[in-house]
């Protein structure tokens, strides 16, 4: 009876022995690709009998084969369909430690009229013939990562989003009375195309990361979509008088040397011509487009050329409007005297080893975002909201009396700052998060830093207040909250946020100032959105 009981308690143990054993055969037999045994398409592949009485081939019925032979009939009756996902890799892989084998070859035949969706998609097939029957192929039909030759059949009609991604088709290829989806020949090798006058607009994206070095499109054209040549290969472009849109990022990112705007009223989206790292030269024969400033954002520009009117002109070489605004500027402009506003983007990501903005010029939203400056003195009329938005900067003198909300928002890099006389208000999140700030010079024409000027500013430890003098009066109105930092964000009592100041930082003034100073520092409001934890008199040094 004992030993009975013995045998009973190893028997669990057995099975999973042999579990164990079973599956690691298994996993070894999985290991190596698999593939029919069959050599016959009506056995090896699966059949839907379609609407108009033929066959579409739906994929395979257990494991793939290395030369694919689509037949050209079933049951006596024509195959005219290749499904959807029918030899998508991903879409019949069941467990991914499965290899199931790759195909190497395929034979279409040219009873086939349509390709459906990711019909052929993650596949590594080398080579593939279409024949010219083929009015269809869908979203996405030979989409994969590897390298595939692959050709336009003749009678095509309609081409759907990234159907030839990755694919390598003719050098050079015409394009008529074809239905083209947005992306239709994206991410494809192609050197040359010309649209036929059916094309009266590019679609979308549609030769977007394409080889294409060549473009012909036709006199009737008035619009090209959005992203339809994004970092292409082109390298020189006429835009006839016909046309008068050109959509975001079409022209993104292209090596242009040059460009040449025909018409009287053209609209410009934001990045058409955008990332242009050769140095470019733009000819404007007709109208300013009123965007331009966005559409050439961060691109290298050589020349500009315009007929001047009534509402543009050119100063130091640069485009300005007449009001003296400046709106696109080649990149070794450096002189700011002779202009009176820096338009919205017009230096965005440009690099400057100094820069002087002289007192008469004013500095718009965004002017500047982006930008690398090295040495920033910034002496502006006004400054807006964001004008210096995620710049790195590594140090600056501004004189400007306002300072606005963001304006200097996440800037990288900056650990000193100079406001020297004239400055007389700095506003909340002026400078939010500029997480390299260590020192500030506060002058004596200060009135007040709102609060969060300095927010989240972790390392600022020296704030210099010295110029100051009791013969000036009360000092600028600051206190803990215009050098706030969170404790945390969340929400806590009365919807407040729990905040206080870097323990490491000292506000240095004279010894003259220290019971004024003290007086207005330690207040702190009680209307404000934060439960203090510390309070700025508490941070005050004197100096001698």
């Amino acid at each position: 009876m004992i030993m009975k009981y013995k045998s009973i308690a190893l028997l669990p143990i057995a099975v999973f022995i042999i579990f164990i054993i079973y599956i690691s055969t298994s996993l070894k037999s999985c290991s190596s690709d698999r593939f029919s045994k069959s050599n016959d398409p009506n056995e090896y592949l699966t059949f839907e009998l379609l609407d108009n009485k033929t066959y579409s081939v739906t994929g395979f019925k257990d494991y793939p084969v290395k030369d694919l032979v689509i037949p050209s009939t079933h049951e006596g009756i024509d195959v005219t369909e290749i499904g959807q996902s029918a030899f998508n890799y991903k879409a019949h892989r069941v467990w991914s430690f499965v290899h199931l084998g790759e195909i190497e070859t395929v034979v279409i035949p040219d009873t086939i009229k349509v390709i459906r969706s990711d019909a052929f998609a993650e596949r590594k097939i080398a080579n593939i013939n279409l024949p010219d029957t083929i009015e269809i192929i869908e979203d996405r039909a030979f989409d994969s990562e590897t390298k595939k030759n692959i050709n336009i059949p003749k009678n095509i009609k309609s081409i759907g989003s990234y159907a030839f991604v990755c694919c390598n088709l003719a050098n050079e290829i015409y394009l008529d009375n074809i239905e083209l989806s947005p992306y239709a020949l994206a991410f494809s090798s192609i050197k040359k195309v010309t649209f036929s006058d059916y094309y009266s607009k590019i679609p979308e994206g549609i030769l977007a990361y394409s080889d294409v070095e060549e473009l012909i499109i036709p006199s009737n054209c008035t619009e090209i979509e959005n992203e339809a040549f994004e970092k292409c290969e082109i390298t020189s472009f006429v835009f006839d008088e016909n046309i008068d849109k050109i959509g975001e990022k079409a022209f993104y990112g292209n090596p242009l040397t040059y460009v040449e705007f025909k018409s009287q009223n053209i609209e410009l989206g934001n990045d058409s011509f955008g990332d242009i790292t050769t140095k470019l030269k733009i000819n404007i024969n007709g109208d300013v487009p009123s965007n331009i400033t966005r559409a050439f954002r961060n691109s290298s520009i050589d020349e500009i050329n315009i007929e001047e009117n009534d509402e543009y002109c050119m100063i130091d070489n640069a485009l300005c409007t007449t009001s003296k605004t400046l709106l696109l500027a080649p990149n070794n402009f450096e002189c700011f005297n002779n202009i009176d506003g820096v338009a919205s983007y017009a230096f965005y990501k440009r690099e400057f080893n100094k820069l002087i903005i002289p007192e008469n010029v004013s500095v718009y939203p965004n002017a500047f975002s982006f930008a690398t400056i090295d040495s920033l003195e910034l002496y502006a009329k006004s400054i807006s909201e964001k004008a210096f938005y995620y710049s790195n900067i590594n140090e600056a003198k501004i004189s400007t009396k306002l300072i606005p909300n963001q304006s200097f928002y996440y800037v990288n890099k900056l650990a000193k700052i100079e406001f020297l006389e004239g400055v007389e208000e700095i506003c909340g999140d002026a400078f939010v998060c500029v997480f390299d700030l260590e020192t500030i010079y506060l002058p004596s024409s200060l009135k007040t830093i709102k609060t969060g000027a300095f927010i989240q500013c972790h390392n600022l430890k020296n704030v210099y207040y010295t110029q100051i003098s009791d013969e000036l009066g009360k000092p600028a109105d600051m206190y803990a909250g215009s050098f706030v930092e969170y404790v945390s964000n969340f929400v806590g009592r009365d919807n407040k946020v729990e905040a206080t100041i870097n323990p490491d930082l000292n506000i240095y003034i004279k010894r003259d100032m220290y019971d004024m100073c003290k007086e207005v520092w330690a207040r702190i409001p009680t209307d404000e959105h934060y439960i203090y934890n510390d309070n700025l008199i508490n941070h005050i040094e004197i100096i001698e």
